[in-house]
């Protein structure tokens, strides 16, 4: 017979740890976007040649750690409603309020500063990426602060806000993604949006002009499908990576699926000049990976993404995101250009790349405590005072 405390016990809840792989991802995303933006200002024109090309151009492709930190904000905003029926807590209104309060003061506090830093220090023309952020004018500040630079000016003032108001108008969808999944099935409902997502990027990127598209307009579709296949990766991992197979219940090998999908990525990225489907194909590649991970088919990597440092950085990986670019052009322009030094563009590659970091992360961290920290509800910030608490 069963014990009555036993009965009145709860359910276990869902431990910050456990999930202490997404902030490690989240911190992968941002610091690979950081070093992307890095080589851009040492090599704006075109990639490294040589051995320094061997090396390094593999940070060519920053739109990875976007699409990588959409696939996981998908992932992350699906588990709330898969343990309440696949519908919003407090309803649509609350999510609406929850996620300005998460995005927009931590935004616009970055675009103020980055508006100072671009009217005044980092007005001038110098040759480096920070170049298509200006000039700023009353009409991009306007835009920017309405979130409306996917329709344009998406590179003035910070040219990483583009993927901010992206990922801003994916959350008004969102409540229509959970209508669609109560109505048909989950994989359906991904497929369609997926498969009309990439479609209409493919046109969209089509019918401009080469290699003078707007990656807004570009990316805008794509990540409305990455999105969706990270709210799906949920779905499978809540059932611990088993899905049902023409009647049959299994567990695929989910971290090999990943690799597959990894290879068809790299094979589209150097064979088929299509972003659209790169995009997809990688955002395929993150699901695949997340329900891996999720599932404990890659225990050696969740240990490594669960590494405390590495979670103490993604905890502000957003903010760390916002407020990099500056950092990187204040760093340039005013320490290793006046010095003068002919050391060549790969070593001042490897000599800005740290010193930009340290000072991203470490305004990332101060940004989170006085901008992101407060507005956060407190079972968030309690979670994340435990993970310091462990660190310690």
């Amino acid at each position: 017979m069963t014990d009555s405390k036993t009965r009145r016990t709860p359910a276990p809840k869902l431990q910050p740890a456990r999930l202490a792989f997404l902030d490690g991802l989240r911190a992968v995303a941002a610091i690979y976007v950081l070093l992307h933006h890095t080589f851009l200002t040492v090599y704006p024109q075109a990639p490294a040649g040589g051995l320094m090309g061997q090396t390094t151009n593999w940070l060519e492709n920053g739109d990875y750690g976007v699409t990588l930190f959409i696939v996981v904000s998908g992932y992350s905003l699906m588990l709330s409603p898969l343990g309440n029926g696949l519908r919003l807590r407090g309803g649509v209104l609350t999510f609406f309020r929850r996620r300005f309060l998460r995005i927009v003061p931590a935004y616009w506090a970055a675009l103020l500063l980055s508006t100072i830093l671009a009217v005044t220090v980092l007005s001038t023309w110098t040759g480096t990426h920070w170049d298509v952020s200006l000039p700023v004018t009353w009409q991009s500040v306007v835009v920017h602060s309405l979130l409306l630079q996917d329709f344009a000016d998406a590179a003035k003032i910070n040219h990483v806000f583009w993927s901010v108001a992206i990922e801003w108008h994916i959350y008004f969808l969102f409540p229509l993604l959970l209508v669609l999944w109560r109505r048909r099935s989950m994989w359906w409902t991904t497929a369609v949006i997926v498969v009309v997502s990439t479609a209409v990027a493919l046109t969209v990127a089509s019918r401009l002009p080469p290699y003078t598209a707007d990656p807004a307009a570009l990316l805008w579709f794509n990540y409305l499908g990455c999105f969706t296949m990270g709210a799906a990766a949920a779905r499978v991992a809540k059932d611990g990576g088993v899905v049902s197979i023409r009647g049959t219940r299994r567990r695929p090998n989910w971290w090999l699926l990943a690799a597959l999908a990894a290879v068809a990525t790299a094979v589209c990225h150097h064979l088929v000049y299509a972003q659209a489907l790169e995009t997809t194909l990688f955002g395929v590649m993150s699901a695949l990976l997340l329900i891996a991970l999720a599932s404990g088919q890659i225990a050696w990597l969740r240990r490594m993404l669960q590494w405390k440092p590495l979670v103490w950085v993604g905890i502000a990986s957003y903010s760390l995101y916002l407020l990099h670019a500056p950092i990187i052009q204040l760093v340039w322009q005013y320490l290793l250009f006046p010095l003068g030094f002919d050391i060549g563009e790969g070593a001042t590659f490897f000599v800005l790349a740290p010193i930009s970091l340290v000072l991203s992360i470490a305004a990332a961290r101060a940004s989170f405590l006085l901008v992101e920290r407060p507005f956060l509800p407190t079972s968030t910030r309690r979670a994340e005072a435990e993970e310091i608490a462990q660190k310690r």
